[in-house]
């Protein structure tokens, strides 16, 4: 990671929403607060004594959704609330969750954003770092791919294709700035297809997916309107940006990828810190 001429960010006042989970169907509540320099985005769960912070260390499941926590308690589906935060530079802040999952709110991060963006920024007498890479970084999966090259600043080249009647192949490719996350991709809401959805919920997943907080896709097409005409993809870089957040610092790169999971992305998130890590 290198210095650059920006300064850190929180939040200037606390903020409180509250849901229910996406998978779990539960009411969930995420209180977040300011937090001071170098602290990171930090998550306090209930019962537990203290918080833990954002990182590939605190990973316990990326199936569907990506899983933090301690070896006692975990919180699922982060991945809206932390792609919300990077989209917004807020690189220190701490959240307390009541309940099992972030909630699920509309399904996508722009709520994240809006309640963000009232709660007002606190420049922060630190200067921001980034991760920068000296060469590119690949990880590939049962023909998934993430590829990320070095750059001056991050831009996200996504590809998602599906067997399926009316999504198919959808390509996304622009540079993510705080004005490009806010309008291209925070409203982008997470999808799912309806002939899967009987089958997720005999898995104990989509348990609180509905209309409201998601895009289910039927076999002769979307169930509600679009935001996007590309809206599926838009949503799986909302995702990745998420999942990106582990890394702990924005990150200065191109990164493509290709029909990539929650899992694979953690997986790039490992490899760019190994490579630092040799480095």
């Amino acid at each position: 990671m290198t210095n650059a001429r920006a300064c850190q960010r929180t939040i200037r006042h606390g903020f409180s929403l509250e849901g229910v989970g996406l998978h779990t169907g539960q009411p969930s509540a995420v209180h977040l607060s300011q937090s001071t320099i170098n602290s990171g985005i930090a998550w306090l769960l209930s019962g537990e004594p203290a918080p833990f912070s954002s990182g590939t260390h605190a990973i316990r499941g990326t199936s569907r959704c990506t899983v933090l926590g301690t070896a006692k308690n975990q919180v699922s589906t982060v991945e809206h609330l932390l792609s919300a935060l990077s989209g917004c530079a807020i690189d220190n802040c701490l959240i307390r969750v009541e309940g099992p999952e972030v909630p699920a709110l509309d399904g996508s991060s722009l709520p994240f954003c809006v309640a963000v963006e009232q709660a007002g920024f606190l420049e922060q007498d630190e200067e921001r770092q980034w991760f920068e890479l000296d060469e590119p970084v690949w990880v590939e999966q049962n023909g998934s791919h993430l590829l990320a090259i070095p750059a001056e600043q991050l831009r996200v080249t996504y590809g998602i294709d599906f067997a399926h009647p009316v999504l198919g192949q959808q390509i996304f490719s622009a540079p993510v700035t705080r004005e490009s996350y806010r309008q291209e991709i925070a409203p982008a809401r997470t999808f799912g297809f309806l002939r899967e959805i009987e089958e997720l919920r005999r898995r104990g997943l989509a348990l609180g997916g509905g209309m409201d907080n998601a895009l289910v896709i039927a076999e002769d097409g979307y169930l509600s309107p679009l935001r996007f005409a590309d809206e599926p993809v838009r949503h799986k870089v909302l995702d990745l940006l998420g999942d990106l957040a582990l890394l702990g610092a924005p990150l200065r790169a191109h990164v493509i990828g290709l029909k990539t999971s929650h899992g694979l992305n953690v997986r790039l998130v490992e490899a760019i810190q190994n490579k630092r890590r040799r480095g």
